[in-house]
């Protein structure tokens, strides 16, 4: 008796959820997106190793191109749109400056670093960063980055037998050799790789 009140005090909590957020739903109706599960939506696409979630990115990538360069995917009750047209992509990041709640939550755990910190914290610190990228500083990072190329090619010039490859390890190699090459630090994890 009491399993079947608390299944039926789920379900009702569970109606009157969907009730509350149903013009959310009316509306995610009208964008694209592979079919999802209920309650889960798409989670289960984004588990695995890091190269199952990076097959599975791709595949919302190539969906989205076939449906005008945007698609939904659920994160259980969390709606999340992908965009790919980068001239959209540039609308919404210069008129959408505030994070959501994903970065609210990694903001809690993390505190205000560069990428989670609000939009008041952010954007004095961006002036401040700004000179970091300028091209004087990045054309010192060049040799590095033209060395670091090279390993790389030669790397997937020595795999290509034609066999189906996985360049996501030697990617993340590449840019940690990079990245740490410019500071006298050789890791050589291209090589190990």
């Amino acid at each position: 008796m009491l399993a079947l009140l608390l299944l039926l005090a789920a379900l009702c909590w569970y109606g009157m959820f969907r009730w509350r957020r149903r013009r959310l739903y009316e509306l995610a109706a009208l964008v694209p997106g592979p079919p999802e599960l209920p309650l889960i939506g798409h989670a289960h696409k984004l588990s695995g190793s890091t190269q199952d979630v990076m097959k599975t990115l791709q595949e919302f990538s190539r969906f989205a191109m076939k449906n005008d360069g945007y698609f939904k995917f659920w994160l259980g009750p969390l709606l999340f749109i992908g965009i790919t047209d980068p001239v959209d992509l540039e609308f919404l990041l210069k008129t959408c400056l505030e994070k959501d709640d994903v970065h609210r939550f990694i903001r809690a755990v993390t505190g205000n670093g560069g990428i989670f910190a609000p939009v008041s914290i952010w954007r004095p610190r961006r002036k401040i960063m700004a000179p970091t990228f300028s091209p004087r500083i990045l054309e010192q990072f060049v040799e590095i980055f033209a060395e670091q190329s090279d390993v790389l090619s030669r790397r997937l010039a020595a795999q290509s037998d034609g066999a189906p490859l996985s360049a996501w390890p030697l990617i993340s190699a590449y840019t940690l050799d990079s990245v740490c090459g410019k500071y006298g630090v050789a890791l050589t994890l291209m090589q190990n790789t």
